[in-house]
């Protein structure tokens, strides 16, 4: 070997060394099972050990990224946007689609910890978003509606799941635990005087 050869090769060892002493003093994601990248796994095989251990949180053996399958509850804020839509639709029954952000804008009531969360409920079914582009050719137009289901789950006619798995913004499927509107607003909300004769 040349003494170029000699010293690229000792600086792209040099340079191996050091990225190992990074990684090997980098703090560990204790929320995550960490799996050694070092041995080529089957990609059916990573599949498989990825969806046995999700709900705890995983590093994909193939590439590393974090994967996780949440348990997502609908919660009383959300059971109270549910509410308030039903209201406004009733009020304007001319109304199909109602702009959510303009419309929740303008109450004074909102809780501080629904807006991140009312786009969920079409996990559910009981909400649908127009399905039309705005100019900058974004789907997200931020107009909403109830769905005959949503409908009925805020009369009390029906009982859906109470928490949806997520995992990479898609359901994948619900837990076996019924609930009502009344059960989702808890305590914190009054369902009669959110109705309010409204039925």
């Amino acid at each position: 070997m040349g003494d170029k050869t000699v010293q690229v090769v000792t600086q792209l060892f040099a340079g191996i060394r050091e990225v190992e002493e990074r990684v090997e003093e980098a703090p560990v994601d204790t929320h995550a099972i960490q799996v050694p990248l070092l041995e080529p796994m089957p990609v059916e095989d990573a599949r498989r050990y990825i969806v046995q251990n999700w709900d705890k949180g995983v590093a994909c053996p193939c590439c590393g990224q974090r994967v996780q399958r949440y348990a997502r509850p609908i919660t009383s804020s959300m059971a109270w946007g549910l509410c308030r839509l039903y209201e406004h639709f009733q009020e304007h029954p001319e109304e199909t689609w109602v702009h959510v952000e303009g419309f929740f804008n303008s109450c004074s009531d909102i809780p501080f910890s629904f807006r991140g969360d009312f786009a969920k409920l079409r996990y559910w079914g009981l909400i649908e978003m127009l399905d039309e582009r705005r100019e900058d050719g974004s789907p997200h137009n931020g107009c909403w509606k109830l769905t005959g289901r949503g409908v009925a789950f805020v009369r009390g006619d029906i009982s859906v799941s109470s928490h949806v798995y997520v995992y990479d913004g898609h359901a994948l499927g619900f837990s076996d635990d019924p609930i009502t509107i009344r059960d989702a607003l808890k305590n914190k909300f009054d369902y009669d005087s959110l109705i309010d004769g409204k039925l």
